[in-house]
């Protein structure tokens, strides 16, 4: 068992995290450096494990963001988000299709309706999370206008995880940009009220302020940086660790 305390964790992940520095959308060895992640957890402790998988590899409902990528032009809010939903369900089935052909047994699960991709059940999912499989949950919460940082949130709750992960390309919460700012100072631990307060952007305010409403732990860490997530369920303290007040 890893140090945490942690017997089933679900991890969010960013769909860039399957593409690689070329901007191509699905790169093998941006699924293989996940896959090597998710495989050592798994060799090294008895926990369940689940996914939720975004989709900015492929296409992002973000408007803002869209502008840079299509030259000025954004597609409405409802479309957008909808053909994100159907990006998480194609990152879902690649991944999954990586991990079950590397002997790491997986399954896909979407919020969005399709035949040949089951639909997600809170009791099926703790039933394969029994069994010994991995989950990634797709399709958001099949709903526009929200993240699939809810998603994760709500999926988190629906399986009794005992933490939500969320993966980033920097090592935790900072108090500003460390990217722009050199002096940002990056928190080991902070309460939900202080982060709002703040206005440190861990996740969407509506997927947070549903965290803070359930007490459910969020770590915030690195997930460029190889061995990382190992490292924390061996109770290293990485990352940035955010819980209630007195929890």
């Amino acid at each position: 068992m890893p140090k945490g305390n942690y017997n089933k964790i679900l991890i969010k992940l960013s769909g860039e995290f399957l593409a690689d520095k070329n901007n191509n959308s699905i790169s093998i060895s941006s699924i293989d450096n996940i896959y090597q992640e998710i495989r050592s957890l798994r060799d090294s402790f008895k926990i369940q494990i689940s996914l939720v998988i975004g989709a900015g590899n492929i296409f992002r409902g973000d408007t803002s963001r869209q502008k840079e990528r299509f030259k000025n032009f954004s597609f409405s809010r409802v479309p957008s988000d909808k053909a994100g939903m159907l990006g998480t369900v194609i990152n879902g089935m690649i991944l999954a299709d990586y991990f079950n052909q590397n002997n790491l047994p997986a399954r896909v699960l979407s919020m969005v309706n399709i035949d040949f991709i089951e639909f997600f059940q809170a009791e099926k999912a703790n039933e394969y999370l029994e069994k010994g499989f991995c989950l990634i949950f797709t399709g958001g919460t099949s709903n526009p206008y929200v993240s699939t940082d809810t998603a994760a949130v709500i999926k988190a709750l629906e399986v009794d995880a005992d933490v939500l992960i969320k993966a980033t390309k920097v090592d935790g919460v900072y108090d500003k940009d460390p990217h722009k700012y050199t002096d940002a100072k990056l928190f080991k631990r902070i309460d939900y009220k202080k982060a709002i307060e703040e206005k440190l952007q861990v996740m969407d305010l509506s997927a947070f302020s549903l965290a803070m409403e359930n007490n459910l732990p969020i770590i915030v860490f690195n997930f460029s940086k190889k061995g990382c997530l190992k490292k924390i369920l061996q109770g290293e303290t990485l990352g940035t660790l955010i819980k209630g007040v007195s929890s």
